[in-house]
């Protein structure tokens, strides 16, 4: 078992409730190795912020969430930060990439965050999963030059490069048009296969979900199966 979510639960505390809003009720996950996933539920659900407890970015009010057996709620920062780089990998709505920077150099970007990286090994992959993806031509290019659908699949293999155990997707096919959209999670399941990479990706669309092996629903602070 990759990933274990034990007993999750989360408040945030507003203005008009200072006691805590209660975004997630004690929700438990199970997730193995290579294994494909998706969350939908309506908007302000809670389904980023349990991506992002998952993800290390964020931290439960209770409950535990162990990767590889190691209890990622309890660890330092500096553990965290290092367990993220190694560990994860993250695609967001928005690519984020560096515009002073080209594809290559933006794929590369998490090797440098490690201690005596291989960067010829890192090139070497790097240039791999590019030609992959169709962006070989592209390597040199900088994001201001590629296509919304490009700059996302350059995302992509950003999160890939440090060959990470579990990749988590919060919304990646948002900002893109629903062709593309269906072209970039395509990729994301052949790489999920490819890989062997545990993947789970949060998407409002069900035609999306559709194209993952297991679909879960996030409603009143609960993770329902579909």
């Amino acid at each position: 078992m990759l990933l274990k979510v034990n007993n999750l639960i989360k408040y945030y505390s507003t203005p008009v409730n200072p006691e805590g809003l209660l975004v997630l009720n004690d929700i438990s996950l199970r997730v193995d190795a290579g294994e494909s996933i998706a969350v939908v539920g309506p908007s302000g659900s809670g389904k980023s912020t349990l991506l992002n407890i998952i993800g290390t970015l964020d931290r439960p009010t209770s409950g535990k969430v162990l990767l590889e057996e190691k209890d990622v709620t309890s660890i330092s920062s500096n553990e965290t930060s290092m367990l993220r780089n190694r560990e994860i990998g993250f695609i967001f709505q928005l690519h984020h990439l560096l515009p002073q920077c080209s594809v290559l150099e933006n794929v590369l970007v998490p090797v440098l965050a490690q201690q005596n990286p291989d960067m010829a090994g890192a090139t070497a992959r790097a240039n791999h999963l590019l030609d992959k993806v169709g962006l070989s031509a592209r390597k040199e290019y900088r994001p201001g030059q590629l296509s919304g659908g490009e700059c996302q699949r350059v995302a992509v293999i950003r999160a890939l490069i440090n060959r990470p155990s579990l990749l988590l997707a919060d919304e990646p096919t948002g900002s893109l048009d629903s062709q593309t959209a269906l072209n970039l999670v395509q990729l994301l399941v052949e790489l999920n296969r490819d890989e062997k990479i545990a993947l789970i990706m949060v998407t409002h669309s069900m035609e999306l979900a559709k194209k993952m092996e297991t679909i879960y629903r996030l409603q009143n602070g609960q993770l329902i199966k579909e």
